[in-house]
Parts: C-alpha cells; structure tokens; sequence
C-alpha cells in the first residue's frame, strides 16, 4: 500500500514529468510567457501583451510547449524570441542566454560593430562620457564594452 507522500508525489508527476503547477526550470519560462501576454497586472505586460504579442494556440497547453521547446540546454538559457515584433511560437523562439538576449531587446542600441567602433575610439583617448555621447547611450554601458563585460569576441 502507497504511503501518503508516495500519493502526493505520484499526483504531481506525470509520464516522468512534472505536471502544471510544478516548478520546474521550463515550466516557469511557459508560465512567465503566459504571464506577460495576457495578465494585465504583470509588471512587463506593457512590453508584451499590450504590444499585441501572444502565444500561439498549441502553446496554451503546457506539455505541447515542452514537446516543441524541449528543456532548456543549460541552466544560463531562457527563453527568447527571434523576432520580437513577432508572437511565441516555435518557428520564432529558442533557448538563448542572458547576453544573447540581451543583443537583441529594443533597449539595445549597440550592434557588435558598433561596439568594436567604440573600443576603437577608446584605444585612442576618446573617454567614456565622449563615446556615451557621441553613441547616445549611458557612460556605463560604453565602460561594460570597453572593460569586456560585453560584446566580447
């Protein structure tokens, strides 16, 4: 006879999976997604549903995300779209770290060719603030391109 934590454990995995409600890596990651497209209280809802960015139909169901996505390669990846104009779904999302991620979001205004233009002019006596003005954007970020803590090669 089952004890009664081998009931509870037996009710809240599923086919060797944890099931909804779970929280395992890439079941936060669906529900985040979820979070941030249809709950208005989310505190990133501005930047995701009421931008009109969904979650295809198949993904509402949990299992059929992980089916699609499969786990996450390493525990640095999230989860990120390709095209962030466009919605979650398969062909627009891959598990991508912080700094991939990071290349890409709309507050960026830095391409890596850029940033090599920056660490260029630095080698040559431009300070941080010059380029932070010159590139517009914040004297901190031009110290992360030319310390190496981004945009490295």
């Amino acid at each position: 006879m089952a004890t009664a934590r081998e009931d509870v454990r037996d009710r809240n995995w599923k086919h060797g999976e944890a099931i909804p409600g779970s929280r395992t890596s890439e079941y936060i990651s669906w529900q985040s997604m979820m979070s941030r497209c249809y709950q208005a209280s989310h505190t990133k809802f501005k930047h995701y549903g009421d931008r009109g960015i969904k979650v295809c139909e198949r993904w509402h169901d949990y299992e059929n995300f992980l089916a699609d996505m499969g786990r996450r390669p390493t525990a640095k990846h999230t989860l990120g779209r390709i095209d962030h104009s466009k919605d979650y779904e398969l062909s627009n999302c891959k598990w991508e770290t912080r700094i991939e991620q990071g290349r890409q979001s709309t507050r960026v205004k830095l391409t890596l060719a850029i940033a090599r233009e920056i660490k260029m002019m630095h080698s040559r006596g431009y300070t941080e603030r010059e380029l932070a003005k010159e590139f517009n954007v914040h004297h901190t970020t031009i110290h992360q391109v030319v310390s190496n803590q981004t945009w490295k090669e």
